[in-house]
Parts: structure tokens; sequence; C-alpha cells
């Protein structure tokens, strides 16, 4: 029996040709011979031995006789079928291919790996830079002013840049309210509403305050 990492687990099956292949069969004799294809594909072919052929397909030997003639002895005694002997030798090489292919790749990337570790600490830091930077160069770069004469912005852009003009008209009104003037920079208030009954009482003091200060004149005069 072959060891795990060599046998091979699955094989490709053709309904049409099988059913072809075994048209001429009864039921009973079409499952034996699945079932001892499988596990031809599974041990590398079948002893030659009659009583343990029958024990894998459940048939007698006069009936077992027409399956086994699917099969032919190999070199080394065993029997086999040739048709998936050759689906057998190309699976092989096949896999031999992605097996030599998958090693160099992973070399080339330990190669890689371990040439950018033995540089210097600077160098590793510019190299890591350089790739930063040319990662960024790929990205799409930022829409420019001129942007607008030489391209025709997407509808997503558009309604970013009208919901980007509305929050700064907000935050200049903001800014000019703040300060106590309007967008023509008039004077119109210093952050508050004016209170009428403040205004009333400013107005009351100033009237007081000047009529004291008519009577000091008065006495300064006389």
């Amino acid at each position: 029996m072959k060891e795990d990492k060599d046998r091979l687990f699955q094989f490709p099956f053709y309904p049409a040709d099988f059913l072809v292949s075994t048209m001429l069969m009864k039921p009973d004799q079409r499952g034996a011979y699945i079932t001892l294809l499988c596990h031809a594909w599974i041990e590398d072919g079948l002893e030659d031995n009659e009583e343990t052929l029958c024990a894998m397909s459940g048939l007698k030997p006069a009936r077992l006789k027409e399956v086994l003639k699917r099969f032919a002895r190999d070199s080394d005694g065993k029997l086999r079928q040739p048709r998936m002997e050759r689906v057998r030798d190309e699976i092989k090489v096949l896999r031999d291919k992605r097996a030599k292919a998958g090693r160099k790749g992973a070399e080339a990337k330990w190669q890689s790996h371990s040439k950018a570790t033995d540089l210097p600490m600077a160098k590793r830091c510019d190299l890591m830079a350089s790739k930063t930077k040319q990662n960024k160069a790929k990205q799409s770069p930022p829409i420019s002013p001129r942007d607008f004469e030489t391209k025709t912005l997407s509808t997503a852009d558009r309604i970013g840049m009208e919901k980007s003009l509305v929050l700064i008209s907000e935050e200049i009104k903001t800014i000019l309210n703040k300060a106590g003037r309007n967008a023509m920079q008039e004077v119109i208030s210093w952050g508050s509403p004016d209170d009428p009954e403040r205004l009333k009482g400013l107005r009351a003091s100033d009237t007081v305050a000047g009529g004291q200060l008519g009577c000091v004149r008065g006495a300064f005069k006389g």
C-alpha cells in the first residue's frame, strides 16, 4: 500500500464513456465494475486473486469474468484498467508541475524577504517609503480647480461640492455674526439679540445723567 502523500484520492469520471462501455452489462455487473475501479485507483491496481475480487465486487466468479475483461494484468502482476492508468499518469504530471511552481514561488518570496531584512535599517526605511509613495501615486489624484475646466465632474462630485459650499457659507455667517457684522462689514449686533427692556433702561439712565450734568454746569455758571 502506498503512503498517503503518494496516493491520489480522487479521479475524473466520464459519465458518457462509462455508460457506453457498460451498456451490455447487467446492473450488478455495472455496480461491481465501478467498485473495482475505485479500489484500483486507491490501491494502484487490483490483486489478481479471485476470492478477494469476488468479495470486493459482491459477484460470483462466473459473473465477475465479464467485468474483469476490462482490466489487464500489468508487469507487476496487478490488474489495472488501461484508460484509468493513462489518466493517473496525466494527473501525476500535472501535480508535479504545480508543486514545482509552488516551490519556486515560495523560494522567490523568501529570497526577496531575506534580502530586504539584510539591508541596513535606513535603507529598509527608504525602501518602505518609496513603496508607499508609489502606492499613493497609483491612487487617483484629488480634484483641483483646473479639473473644472478640463473634466466633467460626476454627480457624486457635484453633490459633495454643493454640500461643502453650504458648510463654508454657514461657517462664514457664524464668524461674521460673532464679530457683529454682516456680509457688507456693517455692524449689526454683538452676537446677541437686542433686549427691548434693556434698551429702555439705557435710555432712562442717559436721560438722568444728562439732567445731572445740566445742573452741575448751571452751578459753575452761577
